[in-house]
């Protein structure tokens, strides 16, 4: 992450008002909504987000004492500018720390601090139509399987890149193209080029009142994979929503990939993704239940092809365990979720989970930890994870809302883990959160 010292920050800042300070005039402040000379509106909003988490026998062996303790904060400032009824420019600033991360009270580094978000938004692009955005944004589509704002990390996700969105009604078609990995080596080393680029066409679009598709079609050009390597994938897919009733949802997903990954080929319909899932409700208020099916096909190391499924940029804390230990990748998931409000401002969720392994010889593993690196011999069976959650949103009497969360999970190993890693004592997760917004 590049760094930025407060000095720039001040500079920067100072820029952004310079137009209120060359004509002495006041802001005209309307509800967070700010009106300065040379812009029809300025909007402010922000956020500052705590968490506390405590990770206990990760490796699934007590005797070794892996456990590890984080306090950990963001906290964001974003300013919009309409400067027109077609152009508005976007600059989120974003502090990311762990507590205690730069060992002295006088560090004055910065290295946490950075935009999360800076970007520019043109109504009717010139030739094509649509809304383009260019620059630093977030990408967010469909249940975020692929690809999501991974809200969770205290940094979140954002894409280098450029968008343009055609409306028609309710449905949308997005046509984008983001650099996820720059080689600054390249012009004065022989390393050759190590880029990353990722892009795409995504739709969403509704049929009758009840159903929403949203086709898709990625591609994915990464030279990084090893030395002298390079892998082109795309990935072509479809996620579909159907409400039966007011309070009763169907859906599913479906993707596959194809391409090289090395010598190896990726071969369509043979790598691929299932997800179904429903929903029950009884009304905003009411009691809820879920159950999610997920597949996704792992590495067949005798077939001289890459079938493993790449999960590419997923929020995979939002479906595959709290604890973060798997995605969707090689993984035969099932999942079921039940919850209710606890008055007027509060919610309690309990989550079950089970995990297997598609090949047995490939591996398996979250953004937290490894449930199996794969090899002969290994069980599928991985383990079941149980997550409990606690909500309260505490209403402030303007746009700002406070929220406070707890959150508890334990993994109990299976013959997979044991047979892998070696360990048979349960893991546990444990955390507090409290964040303000406005």
């Amino acid at each position: 992450m590049r760094a930025i010292r407060p000095l720039q920050l001040l500079t920067s800042l100072a820029a952004a008002t310079a137009a209120v300070a060359q004509t002495g005039d006041s802001p005209d402040e309307r509800g967070g909504e700010i009106v300065l000379p040379g812009i029809q509106r300025l909007t402010i909003g922000g956020q500052w987000r705590f968490r506390a988490e405590a990770f206990r026998d990760y490796d699934f062996d007590s005797s070794r004492g892996t456990n590890a303790d984080f306090l950990s904060q963001r906290a964001r400032l974003k300013l919009d500018f309409e400067v027109n009824d077609r152009i508005r420019t976007v600059f989120e600033l974003q502090d990311v720390r762990y507590w205690g991360e730069e060992t002295a009270t006088t560090d004055d580094s910065a290295d946490g601090l950075d935009f999360h978000q800076a970007y520019v938004e043109v109504e009717e692009t010139p030739g094509i139509g649509g809304t383009l955005t260019v620059g630093r944004q977030r990408l967010s589509y469909g249940d975020q399987r692929l690809i999501g704002a991974l809200d969770w990390l205290q940094q979140g996700r954002a894409f280098d890149g450029v968008r343009n969105r055609w409306q028609c009604g309710e449905g949308w078609t997005d046509v984008f193209a983001t650099q996820i990995r720059e080689n600054f080596a390249n012009a004065t080393t022989t390393m050759g080029h190590v880029d990353r680029y990722f892009g795409g066409i995504y739709g969403h679009y509704g049929f009758a009142e009840s159903t929403t598709a949203e086709p898709y079609l990625l591609f994915s050009h990464d030279d990084g994979i090893g030395a002298g390597q390079s892998e082109a994938r795309g990935t072509l897919g479809f996620l579909v929503q159907h409400d039966v009733t007011d309070g009763f949802s169907l859906g599913g997903e479906y993707a596959t990939q194809f391409g090289e990954r090395g010598a190896a080929d990726i071969p369509i319909f043979e790598c691929f993704a299932v997800n179904l899932h429903a929903r029950a409700t009884t009304g905003d208020a009411g009691p809820w239940c879920g159950i999610e099916l997920d597949y996704a096909s792992g590495d067949d190391p005798n077939s001289g092809a890459d079938e493993r499924f790449d999960n590419l940029f997923p929020t995979a804390h939002k479906f595959w365990g709290y604890m973060d230990l798997a995605t969707w990748s090689n993984l035969a998931h099932a999942a079921v979720t039940a919850g209710c409000r606890c008055g007027d401002s509060g919610s309690v969720e309990v989550q079950l989970h089970a995990f297997r392994t598609v090949e047995r010889t490939d591996a398996l593993t979250g953004p937290r930890g490894t449930l199996t690196a794969g090899g002969a011999g290994n069980s599928n069976a991985m383990g079941e994870e149980f997550d409990l959650v606690y909500t309260h949103v505490v209403e402030t009497g303007g746009k700002a809302k406070l929220r406070l969360q707890l959150g508890y999970g334990v993994f109990v190993p299976d013959a997979g883990v044991r047979g892998a890693l070696g360990g048979d004592d349960p893991a546990h997760f444990a955390y507090f959160e409290t964040g303000l917004s406005f």
